[in-house]
């Protein structure tokens, strides 16, 4: 899948990316190789906006054509997408329009945008949809995860049924097809984990090269713990679902030791990760995509424990729009729980905790991890910040180390970010910045080619930051420079308190600028 146009306006808010209205792609670049969309500004510009913006029309699109939602209250909203799928043979061009006149979306379908037709058939429709939107943000203060949730609560409201019987709102009957919207924020971050670590540790694959940064040589071994009269849940405990138990069947032929407990009905499932483990795993769960849907099925199973703070949650965000926080199920509290994540040390033979890793370090994991679990073609990634906790070495290695993880995938990438490195290694058709004024949002390709280019030149045209010192030493040097009471000998004494820059060459300018004008003054 490759973005082309986008258009947005939601006349019923004063949506600060109103009016969107931006060709990404022309037809003939995108075959290309690997080419990430990097949108880049300060704080507040607009960037994360815009996938709220995308994810919002996604959802809308899904929703109307595949039956996940079928409360959505978008009438004043209007877009145009443009995009292609890949297909057997080629691409096919796909184009959505939806006005405030039409409460449905058109669809045009064609093999490129100068010859679309009109398709009313909804089934043709929905096999040109993304195949799945994977959605990640490493911010707390976020808002694009009440795109994705919807489809979560669904799943969770289908289960939920199930395992209370008492249950007295009308039912599901039919399970959502599986995945189309995934969010992976750091919540989902072991299973993630697992999904790799279980099904990836072959000689020299990618998910190999990944957990070598953080030395780790392979998963030693990790438990499942599965709770079905768990602390505060229903009095008369949780009943899985014909699916979630199917799941649990195949985990119990997978485990190397099964226990029971009657203590809260508990079932401990621990797992050695050996090539007995791996070939079982392979025949029950096939591939990292579906271990880990699997195991996402089975962590519905906490939402039953906070059932009622979930309910009125959504109807306060319902009535206000705003996006509240999930409470968090505590580890022993919880009814489906990941836990004794053991790793084997790179070189030697020690054993790591996976919960002693550091933050950056579990960042890694799981963005990469992600990356690399998605193995499909027709996926639309909406990554906001996936950096912020790397170091400058792993964020100068980002694109680079994102495309290996991604292999030759036909995917759509949509990241924001604040690093000059991810620009560094991007081409400047790729780069979109954005920057924020009192009447609206600018957005603006830069005019240098950005793929290649020094950090403090980019530092420069995408943050204002020129020259790309702190603020701090900046402003002492600056002082400096323009001291009328300081002496030669002074200034010389002080420049060499400040590291190299371009701003303290400018010092050392002005003091021989001084020693030439206390030459001229002796003649």
């Amino acid at each position: 899948m490759k973005l082309i146009h986008f258009k947005y306006n939601n006349a019923n808010s004063s949506h600060p990316l109103n009016g969107f209205d931006e060709a990404f792609r022309n037809e003939n670049f995108l075959e290309e190789g690997f080419h990430p969309i990097c949108l880049v500004g300060i704080n507040g510009s607009g960037k994360s906006k815009l996938l709220e913006c995308i994810a919002q029309v996604m959802e809308h699109l899904v929703g109307e054509y595949s039956d996940f939602i079928t409360e959505l209250d978008n009438k004043e909203l209007s877009f145009q997408i443009d995009y292609l799928i890949k297909i057997k043979r080629g691409h096919k061009y796909v184009r959505f329009i939806k006005t405030i006149a039409n409460k449905k979306s058109q669809c045009y379908l064609g093999s490129n945008q100068d010859n679309l037709e009109l398709s009313l058939d909804n089934k043709e429709i929905k096999n040109y949809l993304p195949e799945i939107v994977v959605g990640y943000t490493s911010g707390e203060n976020e808002s694009l995860s009440k795109f994705f949730k919807p489809y979560n609560e669904r799943f969770a409201k289908y289960y939920q049924e199930r395992a209370i019987p008492t249950y007295k709102e009308k039912r599901i009957d039919k399970l959502p097809e599986l995945p189309h919207f995934l969010w992976v924020d750091f919540t989902m971050n072991n299973l993630v984990f697992i999904a790799n670590a279980v099904l990836g540790f072959t000689e020299e694959s990618d998910w190999s090269n990944i957990s070598k940064v953080i030395n780790i040589r392979s998963l030693r071994s990790f438990r499942i713990t599965i709770k079905l009269k768990p602390k505060n849940g229903p009095s008369n405990g949780i009943i899985p679902a014909e699916e979630q138990e199917e799941i649990i069947n195949k985990l119990k032929r997978c485990a190397t030791t099964t226990t029971n407990l009657s203590k809260e009905n508990t079932l401990i499932l621990d797992f050695y990760n050996c090539e007995a483990t791996e070939k079982a795993f392979i025949k029950y769960f096939n591939s990292k995509l579906q271990l880990y849907i699997d195991l996402f099925q089975l962590d519905l199973l906490n939402h039953v424990i906070i059932r009622s703070d979930l309910d009125e949650i959504r109807s306060i965000e319902k009535n206000t729009g705003e996006v509240l926080d999930r409470p968090i199920v505590p580890d022993y509290q919880k009814a489906f729980s990941i836990s004794h994540i053991r790793l084997n040390h790179k070189n030697n033979n020690a054993i790591l905790n996976y919960n002693d890793l550091s933050d950056g370090e579990h960042q890694y994991l799981h963005v990469f991890g992600t990356l690399n679990m998605v193995n499909k073609d027709n996926v639309l990634f909406l990554m906001d910040e996936p950096e912020t906790h790397f170091n400058p070495q792993w964020r100068s290695a980002f694109i680079s180390n994102m495309k290996s993880a991604t292999g030759k995938n036909k995917q759509e990438y949509l990241i924001t970010t604040h690093s000059p490195f991810l620009l560094s290694d991007s081409k400047s058709e790729d780069v979109y910045i954005f920057n924020k004024t009192k009447k609206n949002i600018n957005i603006e390709q830069p005019e240098i080619q950005t793929y290649g280019a020094a950090i403090d030149k980019l530092l420069e045209i995408a943050f204002g930051v020129a020259p790309p010192v702190a603020k701090l030493s900046v402003a002492a040097i600056s002082k400096l420079i323009n001291s009328k009471t300081k002496s030669i000998e002074e200034l010389e004494k002080e420049a060499l308190g400040f590291g190299d820059s371009i701003k303290k060459m400018m010092l050392y300018h002005r003091i021989e600028e001084m020693k030439s004008e206390k030459e001229k003054n002796k003649k």
